[in-house]
């Protein structure tokens, strides 16, 4: 029930005992559309101080222009009105959603009105140039998870980027560095490029994810960089390799991955569902699919693995691509215990899975299959 919204309205309605129990849950998340002059939500919480400290999780959002590169007057409105500094100050994850627009003032300002922020996600965002971009993910001292998402910046000449304005909040002081290292990194196609893999690699707080999510495609060298600098101490590396626009190139970008530098991977996710693209500006039109497509090339990669603490393969997979898939030779370095001799647990997630799915792969696995370890599940 904590996530029905109008069944905790009925409990606040009830009595005050099911209200104090029920508000923490109903306001945990809320979302604020900063492309108002004014923020009603802000100035009604004003009006009730119990329930700021209630909010964990805290997305601000507005739809501007970004086809027109208008960096909107929303963020500079935000920045007029802001919260007081003791409101949202427990405010863990913080979501920067719907072009929202910002610039290393907001950075700072963001930085001082939550500085309890944990978990950053960035979802079609823009930024006015790299240095705006790379100032929020320096902001918050406690930051933990960073998910980008279709993040930008303007790739404009410094004379012909607008002086960034001031914000009327006294005292501004410069964005922190994380005072320690980011645990979860997931970036999206669009924030990818080597640029920004060039400046993780360069930033200590951000060479040693645990975790690390990101595409293989067009910006597979971006990736390469990322997975040698932070492989070391990767232990949940997540691939997607499925590209809608670029089916051939992913694949075979994925077979020459190498992962041998992930001497502490724990488990290994490989995505085969295409994942989304840029929101609106121009992009090829979708190509239809190759005949001579060969999913199987991926497999390539998991020669590659040199770490004795692999415990988990996932495919997430369609049921068109599992019957493309070439599983004799997956069955040959599934069962050789060079590759995958501690691996506990194959999983096959299918999406749009027929009745047969499961039959057809196990019947083409049957050296693996004798390990008892291969799941299959249906999405």
């Amino acid at each position: 029930m904590r996530n029905d919204r109008l069944a905790l309205c009925n409990c606040t309605l009830a009595c005050r005992t099911w209200l104090l129990v029920a508000r923490p849950y109903l306001f945990r998340c809320l979302s604020f559309d900063t492309s108002l002059r004014r923020v009603p939500a802000i100035q009604r919480i004003r009006n009730n101080p119990d329930i700021a400290p209630l909010v964990r999780v805290l997305e601000l959002k507005h739809g501007a222009d970004f086809n027109a590169l208008d960096l909107p007057v929303a963020t500079a409105a935000f920045s007029r009105d802001p919260p007081q500094r003791s409101e949202f100050s427990k405010v863990t994850t913080l979501r920067l959603t719907r072009e929202f627009a910002f610039t290393k003032y907001t950075a700072s300002l963001l930085s001082i009105l939550f500085p309890l922020v944990d978990t950053l996600n960035l979802e079609r965002c823009v930024a006015r140039s790299l240095e705006s971009f790379t100032t929020i993910l320096c902001a918050f001292p406690n930051l933990r998870t960073v998910d980008l998402n279709d993040v930008e910046w303007l790739h404009l000449p410094t004379g012909d980027i607008e002086p960034e304005e001031d914000i009327p909040f006294s005292m501004l002081p410069e964005p922190r560095l994380a005072s320690s290292h980011i645990d979860s990194l997931s970036v999206g196609f669009d924030a990818l490029c080597p640029t920004i893999a060039q400046w993780f690699a360069s930033s200590t707080a951000y060479r040693s994810p645990r975790v690390l999510k990101g595409p293989l495609g067009l910006n597979a060298n971006a990736l390469r960089t990322l997975v040698q600098v932070c492989g070391e101490h990767a232990e949940h590396l997540h691939l997607s390799i499925a590209d809608a626009y670029h089916p051939e190139r992913a694949l075979l970008e994925a077979a020459q991955l190498d992962l041998s530098s992930c001497l502490s991977l724990r488990s290994l996710c490989l995505n085969f569902e295409p994942f989304p693209r840029s929101r609106s500006r121009s992009r090829p039109p979708p190509r239809r699919r190759p005949t001579g497509r060969n999913p199987s090339r991926v497999f390539a990669l998991l020669s590659t693995i040199r770490s004795r603490h692999l415990e988990e393969v996932r495919f997430l997979i369609t049921s068109q691509t599992l019957r493309e898939m070439e599983w004799d030779e997956l069955d040959r370095k599934l069962s050789s215990e060079e590759y995958l001799g501690a691996v506990r647990r194959v999983a096959l997630e299918v999406y749009s899975a027929l009745v047969d799915d499961f039959d057809f792969v196990r019947e083409r696995l049957p050296l693996f299959s004798m390990r008892g370890v291969l799941e299959f599940s249906a999405m």
